[in-house]
């Protein structure tokens, strides 16, 4: 492995490999106990973005300034392994650690604002884990559907909730963040009867539905459209179900495409009315149980 290469590895993923996890975590920081000695409060700091890390426990004092001990990725795994620079790439590449970001085969959009997705994982942060408890959701069905996802926007690094439609996009979530990468499309996830069907507006409406009622969220199949938009290239699978219950927002893009469904299969139930009619949608109708 070459210089180059060894720093495109993300040093959170090395840290990982060491099963050395973050205390705190934000879009652009992490702050771990130090790998370097034993401690209670962190003092490691990693810039994400910047890929670098600085020990504020590890101090050199000079007559002018106090410097702290900071460095790449290479300059870690040499004080964590005691070894010189070409020992330090060997070790990089025999431990082969998943999800390598390799910069120069990282191809950032030069559309402003695209996402670019390049790390999939099971859902692991804190943070992200947190945000779906605040908004009510059962963790373990959550893992089922949704994964973490670190991605790119203008070559700056993010993390997200990640759900994937049936096109291989993603809807991404976080509590500062809402937004997707392409192509938009729905999502299907099969039931155990092949004639009933859920239709969702969003995803969190999908999991809190699962949440709300566990022992019956299987039974039909579930359609989450994503964005309402994508109600026109759902709409000509509708003929094929028997029975449709419809689970919209409580507004009037939500209400104007429950009549399209209707349209289409008189026989359709809208639940919105029946569960949650004094609130926007399912999910906000569950944090307030």
């Amino acid at each position: 492995m070459n210089i180059l290469t060894a720093k495109g590895i993300q040093i959170i993923d090395l840290l990982e490999s060491y099963n050395i996890k973050p205390v705190s975590l934000t879009q652009e920081t992490a702050w771990f106990l130090s790998p370097f000695r034993e401690e209670t409060k962190p003092s490691f700091k990693l810039n994400l973005r910047k890929n670098r890390w600085v020990d504020f426990g590890h101090i050199t004092y000079k007559p002018d300034k106090v410097i702290f001990s900071n460095g790449d990725i290479i300059d870690l795994i040499m004080i964590l392994e005691k070894v010189p620079i070409n020992e330090a790439l060997e070790l990089l590449e025999k431990k082969q650690i998943p999800f390598l970001l390799c910069r120069q085969n990282l191809k950032i959009s030069k559309e402003p604002g695209k996402i670019e997705i390049y790390h999939l994982n099971e859902l692991k942060i804190k943070i992200l884990k947190d945000y779906l408890i605040k908004r009510k959701i059962d963790l373990d069905i959550a893992k089922m559907y949704v994964q973490e996802t670190h991605y790119f926007i203008d070559s700056r690094r993010y993390f997200a909730i990640a759900f994937k439609n049936d096109m291989g996009g993603y809807e991404l979530r976080n509590e500062r963040f809402k937004g997707g990468s392409s192509p938009k499309y729905f999502t299907t996830v099969p039931g155990q009867d092949p004639a009933g069907l859920n239709i969702f507006e969003g995803f969190f409406d999908f999991l809190s539905f699962a949440t709300y009622f566990p022992h019956i969220y299987l039974e039909n199949t579930s359609v989450i459209l994503n964005s309402l938009a994508c109600l026109k290239n759902f709409l000509p699978q509708l003929v094929k179900y028997e029975r449709v219950n419809i689970f919209l927002d409580n507004d009037e893009p939500g209400r104007n495409c429950t009549w399209r469904i209707q349209e289409i299969k008189p026989c359709s139930i809208d639940h919105m009315p029946l569960i949650y009619p004094d609130y926007k949608d399912f999910n906000e109708f569950l944090m307030m149980k």
